[in-house]
């Protein structure tokens, strides 16, 4: 009798083991769970505020070439305007009014693709540092680290 109530307390401890190895590994899941979308909400907010700047800058940059076109366009049709006119002294009174030609500091075509190539790039750095901090330091690392209770309640399996 005896013998049978040690067989049955062996068996009980063991499906209770079970059973606390098993809610252990929810409560696991719960928080990696918590932890990745947490992440990615941090990225995607990351990612949002360089978006942000990078089409600033973009609005920013198309301002500018617009000015530009206008003014080379105004120049132009002033130039069209001297072009017609038969008198060699107004002509050149009216090149020299025109002054210089304009000088656009950033008109290079390759300041766009530079530029689009340097976010490209950091925004692939930032994610890649994130991936690897969120599973490099167990310590600092949520997902390593044995839950309390209180990270439990809301989780719902």
């Amino acid at each position: 009798m005896e013998l049978r109530q040690a067989a049955g307390s062996i068996r009980d401890a063991a499906w209770e083991a079970c059973d606390d190895l098993e809610r252990l590994c929810e409560e696991h899941i719960c928080t990696l769970v918590r932890s990745v979308e947490r992440k990615r909400s941090e990225m995607r907010e990351r990612v949002g505020e360089a978006e942000k700047s990078e089409v600033d800058w973009t609005n920013i940059r198309v301002g500018q070439l617009e000015r530009e076109v206008s003014e080379l366009r105004s120049r132009e049709d002033r130039l069209n305007q001297l072009s017609q006119t038969e008198d060699p002294t107004q002509f050149v009174q009216g090149f020299k009014a025109l002054g210089d030609l304009p000088v656009f500091a950033e008109s290079s075509p390759n300041t766009l693709t530079e530029f689009i190539s340097g976010q490209t790039k950091k925004l692939k750095n930032l994610c890649n540092k994130e991936k690897i901090e969120l599973l490099r330091d167990p310590e600092k690392n949520l997902l390593w680290k044995r839950p309390t209770r209180k990270q439990y309640q809301g989780c719902i399996f």
